[in-house]
């Protein structure tokens, strides 16, 4: 069980991290565009960190996840390499870059913990998110590719 409140703190921890980025390169940014985008990133952000902070508050994890299953979560990195610190002076694709590898450790972390949860609820609850992050992940990706486009 251990497993699972380590992932949900992870998820809990790169959510936070997102939102505090998103919202300070949306305040240095002059790409009108950029700013919008990461100011929906930054409430996306803070709108899962709500949903998994009501789960945990919810019930104990342990009535939520099923712990055998938990141990078939070594697949999922527990400590994944993402960037937290970025440079102001970090170029735009650069960091639509940094987004798409945030937001796919969490679709992965969502996924690997929807796959633990003992009802269907919860599951769709971490699907839903999973889903959100692959949605975000996708725009911050066709941005890149738009910029790259030369």
């Amino acid at each position: 069980m251990s497993t699972i409140i380590g992932l949900v703190e992870l998820a809990e921890r790169i959510e936070s991290e997102n939102g505090n980025i998103y919202g300070v390169y949306a305040e240095i940014t002059d790409h009108y565009s950029a700013r919008n985008m990461l100011q929906t990133l930054k409430a996306a952000s803070r709108e899962r960190l709500d949903k998994i902070q009501q789960l945990r508050r919810a019930a104990p994890l342990e009535s939520v996840f099923d712990a055998e299953r938990s141990t078939s979560l070594g697949g999922v990195d527990a400590d994944p390499d993402l960037e937290y610190a970025f440079d102001a002076g970090m170029q735009y694709v650069d960091f639509l870059m940094l987004i798409c590898r945030r937001e796919e450790a969490l679709s992965d972390l969502y996924n690997a913990l929807a796959s633990s949860a003992l009802d269907s609820r919860t599951a769709d609850l971490l699907h839903g998110l999973a889903r959100d992050c692959e949605r975000r992940r996708q725009l911050a990706r066709s941005r890149y590719d738009l910029e790259t486009l030369v």
